[in-house]
């Protein structure tokens, strides 16, 4: 190490043990704060949400209120159970289990929903970008959209009368029934990256949105110019 590089780090390890604490935590909730606006800053585009008339909130609203009162119910009931059952001793361990099960799953639904963000797909000048927390989550090329339809059926029922083969299809819904079709072109190069895996070949993806008409229109819109 030469002499001015070991200057330079002697000067950052003075500038960080003079460093205060409140001042490291102020950094701490700046980067904090940059990350949530990141998270909730949309691209430049029209915006197609779906969670505000979808079943997805009183899904997660169900799942909160059900963990929670887990937890006064299991205290409850554990010590009324016979010795024959349960041994008394050993209730605390239990007691231990269940409540590591209810915080995994206030962990996930919770994390779930922070995931989800602000709940919409962005269609932009290039194509529509679908975003469904962690489970779906790409781009389609307005090129390589050959149709959107609105749909009334089931997509098992739908993917029949079309004549399309489920498997080449992808549904981008967090917890309602589609009722958005997107077929692709043939040739299209579509990646999408669904419950970790990512996806080609696809010929048509179902998505679920509050307004599913302003979408149709606005994609074929897009297409025509």
């Amino acid at each position: 190490m030469t002499a001015a590089a070991f200057h330079q780090v002697a000067q950052l390890a003075e500038r960080l043990r003079t460093r205060t604490w409140r001042d490291m935590a102020k950094r701490a909730w700046l980067i904090l704060l940059g990350m949530l606006l990141l998270k909730w800053l949309l691209p430049a585009g029209q915006a197609f949400t779906y969670l505000e008339r979808g079943a997805y909130r009183t899904g997660i609203a169900i799942a909160l209120m059900a963990a929670l009162f887990e937890l006064p119910l299991d205290a409850a009931l554990l010590p009324l159970l016979p010795p024959t059952l349960v041994d008394p001793h050993k209730v605390h361990v239990l007691h231990a289990l269940l409540a590591i099960g209810v915080l995994s799953t206030l962990v996930w639904v919770l994390g779930d929903r922070w995931h989800i963000g602000r709940g919409c797909h962005v269609l932009t000048a290039d194509g529509l970008e679908l975003h469904v927390g962690v489970r779906t989550g790409g781009t389609i090329p307005l090129a390589a959209i050959a149709d959107c339809r609105r749909i009334d059926v089931d997509a098992h029922i739908w993917c029949r009368r079309e004549g399309i083969e489920r498997h080449r299809t992808l549904t981008a819904t967090p917890l309602d029934k589609p009722n958005t079709a997107l077929m692709l072109t043939p040739d299209s190069h579509v990646r999408l990256t669904h419950l970790g895996v990512e996806r080609t070949g696809m010929a048509c993806v179902f998505l679920y949105v509050d307004q599913p008409d302003r979408l149709v229109r606005a994609v074929c819109s897009e297409r025509q110019q």
